[in-house]
């Protein structure tokens, strides 16, 4: 039972932290900035329900997958860390735009 719970609780930090629920909550409303508060919390719904349905699908389905592809869970890992990996350097990486201005 404790392995369990250490397993359930590793999974929702992780699913957590990539989520960004907390940062994702200004972006929900300025996309539905011009909706009621019954149709927000509709659409909220339905995104719930969206991702959860994804998240158990493949919670189901995904050994399965892996396994007819012939990828191992491992090598799946790696790639996942290393894609998280590549968007947090170019979040940290600053670009530096030159503007040019036509002056007569």
């Amino acid at each position: 039972m404790s392995q369990l719970i250490s397993y359930a609780l590793g999974t929702f930090i992780a699913l957590f932290t990539i989520t960004n629920p907390v940062g994702a909550v200004p972006i929900f409303y300025s996309l539905t900035a011009n909706a009621s508060k019954h149709q927000r919390l509709r659409e909220a719904k339905k995104v719930a329900l969206n991702a959860s349905s994804i998240i158990a699908f493949f919670f189901v389905t995904g050994q399965a997958i892996l396994d007819f592809w012939g990828i191992s869970l491992g090598v799946l890992q790696i790639a996942g860390g290393l894609l998280i990996a590549r968007t947090a350097w170019t979040f940290g990486e600053t670009n530096q735009y030159q503007t040019v201005t036509n002056t007569p």
